[in-house]
């Protein structure tokens, strides 16, 4: 995560749990619906943490993480990326 952009908002000492509950919450999110997964993609969850906007996002990339996987079904050719972002950053 970027550190920069929330850590102005937040003491250096409630950086890290605010970190891990962030990470705890994208982890375990399973609530998708129109509002928070508008593509219907299972891939993408917005959600609130701690009075911030997060989106998470799940991308199949090719095994050098360089280009998108060329058959995103086959776990030998693809590797998953996980994006969680500020909501006022996409």
């Amino acid at each position: 995560m970027r550190k920069h952009h929330l850590r102005h908002r937040r003491r250096a000492s409630d950086w890290s749990s605010w970190c891990r509950a962030a990470l705890t919450a994208v982890r375990d999110f399973n609530c998708f619906s129109p509002d928070n997964d508008p593509l219907k993609s299972i891939n993408f969850g917005v959600q609130m943490v701690a009075g911030e906007r997060l989106i998470g996002k799940i991308d199949h990339y090719g095994r050098n993480r360089r280009h998108g996987s060329p058959h995103a079904a086959d776990p030998a050719v693809k590797t998953w990326v996980l994006t969680i972002m500020m909501a006022y950053e996409y």
